[in-house]
């Protein structure tokens, strides 16, 4: 079975206009149904590494085992259930067994067999859940309101969320709907689901930085489909990072991957142009202004991270806000905002599938070609580097960056071989440049800062030192790239 669902965090100014939302008109709100849920795991963790969730679940009189694992994409999940029956009063043990034949069951075994470990219970949730059946033009759909809270190792963490799971029709209904109610009450897209939080409360942690997670591909596969397999292993990542920042949780380099994501994704579209599976130009536009929103941010990081260096050189105090909270903007309400929310619905959109997909042509017939074209622009640039001015510079970096990422999104059809050795000269050619230009925002933003603190003065002259060297060195490492392998078949 596949769950197809969304899940979505409640403002709380918003908290009482959802529960009169619950109620059809001129009704009262749906009864609550209390779901008692104990989590397990390994001591290690391994089931949660899997992306996998096994729960048993008192619902109402009876006792429910759930296992649940990851899907193509973050709104489709495996899911399998088995009602256990138990006499009264006491509570059944975890059984894998129970999931034994289905897909979710045989990733759960291959898990457990590789950890070698047993099963213990890791956190538990208490949830009073209210329910209403929709049904729409796309399909049916159940909405439920969850409130109450989950508890591990001493500490509780408030739930407050609303989920819409599609009953009957197409993936989209749920997307139509999302929308509807995000629109209507400002709701967040959270993918962090109760047993990742749990998970996290249970060891103390907060939500690490999700890394992108590339597909592979066969030789022969559409564009359209290799489109959408790109967008939902891109979107997962996207999505994590997303989430995290909006529940107040991030840190740089949540920033950092986030925007990492949406790079890829923009390379993605330009490599694939012109296929149809791809995200409308409206949607790709709101891509691309909060990529530079997310850059104030990334920005304003470079100059907190570079004052303790400073500072172990001998820099002064510098009195004021320099990092993070003078230049970069409020990320927390910029992405639990409903725009944000309303981008990541037309993104998941882009990810699901149509049947009108195998029409059209390979991968491989689109995508090489627009590689090389790329490879012979960012070359031509990289061997006349100590000629370029600042943004000339600065598209160059940028064309490193699309073109890397272009190489990974193939995805292993490229030769094995030649696609190491020059990605062995590329990436240090770009995190030079990628030095250069945090170089340069410091720089900036230093120049700024003396205006009223004269001790910046010490920053500005210990970087102009650098400088030189730096862009020596990056001249070299461009010239190694640019003479390196090419990547493809002569």
């Amino acid at each position: 079975m596949q769950e197809v669902e969304l899940k979505f965090q409640i403002p709380q100014a918003a908290r009482k206009g959802v529960l009169a939302a619950m109620a059809p008109r001129g009704q009262a709100a749906p009864p609550r149904t209390r779901l008692q849920a104990i989590y397990f795991d390994t001591a290690d963790r391994q089931l949660a590494a899997a992306g996998i969730a096994l729960r048993l679940r008192k619902e109402g009189r009876r006792w429910v085992q759930t296992l649940k694992a990851g899907g193509p994409n973050a709104l489709q999940r495996l899911e399998h259930n088995v009602e256990v029956t138990v006499a009264a009063g006491l509570r059944p043990g975890v059984d894998p067994a129970r999931h034994a034949g289905t897909p979710a069951g045989e990733l759960l075994s291959a898990t457990l067999a590789a950890a070698g470990q047993p099963l213990q219970e890791t956190f538990a949730t208490d949830i009073w859940r209210r329910t209403r059946q929709v049904r729409t033009r796309l399909g049916t759909l159940e909405i439920a309101l969850d409130d109450g809270w989950i508890t591990a190792a001493g500490h509780k963490l408030a739930v407050h969320e609303l989920e819409i799971e599609l009953v009957t029709g197409q993936p989209r209904a749920v997307i139509a709907e999302a929308r509807r109610w995000v629109q209507a009450h400002g709701l967040w897209l959270d993918l962090r689901t109760k047993a990742h939080r749990g998970d996290q409360l249970a060891r103390g942690l907060t939500t690490p930085a999700a890394h992108a997670k590339l597909p592979g591909f066969a030789a022969d596969l559409g564009l359209a489909a290799a489109s959408r397999r790109l967008h939902a292993g891109l979107l997962d990542a996207v999505l994590m990072n997303a989430s995290a920042l909006a529940a107040g949780e991030g840190q740089p380099e949540h920033v950092h991957q986030l925007r990492v994501g949406l790079r890829r994704l923009r390379a993605t579209w330009s490599l694939l142009e012109g296929c149809p599976a791809l995200p409308d130009a409206a949607t790709q536009d709101i891509v691309v202004a909060l990529f530079r929103r997310l850059g104030e941010a990334r920005d304003s990081d470079v100059l907190g991270t570079l004052l303790p260096v400073l500072k172990a050189h001998g820099g002064p105090e510098l009195s004021g806000e320099t990092g993070h909270a003078a230049g970069g903007p409020d990320l927390a309400a910029l992405l639990a905002a409903p725009e944000a929310t309303q981008l990541w619905l037309s993104l998941l959109d882009a990810a699901l599938d149509d049947p009108g997909d195998a029409t059209l042509p390979s991968l491989l017939e689109t995508a090489v070609p627009r590689l090389r074209d790329w490879h012979r622009k960012a070359r031509r640039d990289a061997r006349r580097f100590a000629e370029l001015d600042i943004e000339e510079r600065h598209t160059l970096r940028k064309r490193l960056k699309r073109l890397r990422y272009g190489i990974d999104s193939l995805g292993g059809l490229l030769p094995r071989k030649a696609v190491r050795a020059h990605l062995k000269a590329l990436r240090p050619a770009q995190e030079a440049l990628g030095d250069l230009n945090d170089s340069a925002v410091a720089q900036e933003r230093f120049a700024e800062l003396v205006t009223h603190e004269p001790r910046a003065w010490f920053a500005l002259g210990w970087l102009a030192a650098r400088r030189e060297e730096a862009v020596a060195r990056t001249t070299a490492l461009l010239g190694a790239w640019a003479d390196a392998p090419k990547f493809w078949k002569e």
